[in-house]
């Protein structure tokens, strides 16, 4: 396994200062650049930077490495962690009614139809952007536990695993009522 954080001369720490690695990163970038290495593994030693760069300024893909990297990863099957349980069906819920109502916008054939729906479309957009507020705060408060650890992350590596598992169902669920509440506010 590559080490991302020596690749780009990173501390091998949870939280990076991402204006230092975007700068590290576009100084190799620009070395590493197939247009000005001639080498032979000019190209696949590029792609490896972007890969690094791409895992190193994601904060649950960088927990991820770091946890890899220490030898202890996360198993497959891990818990939700217990003070986003309750999210877990505010979005299931969420996600559930917005397909619905979505896919019977797609149903109806004429404008009098689709503007029926209109204002079960507005409220369950408000219900969205609402559950994303929510959600958006427990991934900031990730954050700033995030930024709180590097002193002492190698003797709290369960805390670590916890916080790489928030960021992981706090990403997707983000991603998930992001993607609807678009859906619901284009035109059918």
């Amino acid at each position: 396994m590559i080490d991302y954080f020596a690749l780009l001369e990173q501390p091998r720490q949870p939280w990076l200062d991402l204006d230092h690695l975007k700068r590290r990163y576009q100084t190799f970038a620009l070395a590493e650049h197939p247009d000005q290495n001639h080498s032979t593994d000019a190209t696949a030693d590029f792609a490896t930077l972007n890969e690094a760069y791409r895992c190193l300024r994601d904060p649950k893909l960088r927990l991820q490495h770091l946890l890899a990297l220490e030898g202890d990863l996360p198993g497959q099957g891990e818990i939700i962690p217990p003070d986003l349980f309750d999210f877990f069906s505010q979005v299931s819920h969420f996600i559930e009614k917005a397909d619905g109502l979505l896919a019977r916008r797609r149903a109806r054939q004429n404008a009098l139809g689709r503007s029926l729906l209109h204002s079960e479309l507005l409220i369950t957009q408000h219900d969205g952007a609402k559950l994303l507020e929510k959600l958006r705060q427990f991934y900031a408060e990730a954050l700033a536990t995030m930024r709180g650890t590097n002193d002492q992350w190698k003797v709290e590596i369960e805390n670590l695993k916890t916080l790489y598992l928030r960021f992981a169902y706090l990403g997707r669920w983000i991603q998930q009522v992001e993607e609807r509440n678009f859906a619901l506010a284009s035109p059918a």
